[in-house]
């Protein structure tokens, strides 16, 4: 589940992000290299390095320490642990998404797909997932494959602090990628200095 969010001009915003696109993601890994885990993540931007451009991801959470381990040893992210549940019914009924950790809750949301469902792909060659941690730069290919449809989203909360502040952001898209596929690569991993 993908929001699409692009940045508002409001008194006090920080100058010259208006405009800018970002992403907010809860996503379900039925399978992984790691087992089975569910996500939160923000994606404020994307970067561009000499040779690379791809997304950022500023913060993520997952619902297992071996996501976290995998994750942020192998691709340079900072995963932290978030308790994530998913209600998923049938029927064409509303589906919930609530993530919280120990300090609280970081984000909810109630949506439902609609519309035919479309595919949609990216090889790994097509940009690179692009952090830098630690006095190190990682790029990693990323692929994705599956079937998306667009999805009314409704009682949207995300931590202003820790996620993204929905008062200076607005949606301007969200969709369901369902049958999914996603693939990360072995990074190319540099030292910054």
């Amino acid at each position: 589940m993908v929001l699409l969010l692009r940045a508002t001009a409001r008194r006090g915003g920080t100058p010259g992000l208006a405009g800018r696109f970002s992403a907010v993601a809860f996503v379900d890994y039925a399978t992984s290299g790691v087992g089975p885990y569910r996500e939160l993540l923000h994606v404020p931007r994307v970067t561009r390095w000499s040779d690379a451009i791809g997304p950022t991801v500023a913060g993520i959470w997952v619902t297992t320490q071996a996501s976290v381990v995998s994750g942020n040893h192998n691709w340079g992210l900072t995963k932290k642990l978030a308790r994530i549940e998913r209600e998923r019914v049938g029927g064409g009924r509303p589906e919930h998404w609530i993530a919280e950790d120990e300090a609280g809750e970081l984000g909810s949301l109630v949506h439902r797909p609609w519309g035919v469902p479309v595919p949609v792909g990216k090889p790994r060659a097509g940009g690179r997932l692009l952090q830098r941690r630690d006095g190190f730069a990682w790029a990693t290919p990323v692929s994705v494959f599956g079937l998306a449809r667009p999805t009314s989203v409704w009682d949207v909360k995300l931590d202003a602090d820790r996620v993204t502040d929905l008062e200076r952001h607005r949606i301007v898209a969200a969709f369901s990628i369902t049958s999914g596929r996603m693939g990360f690569h072995a990074a190319t991993i540099r030292p910054t200095t």
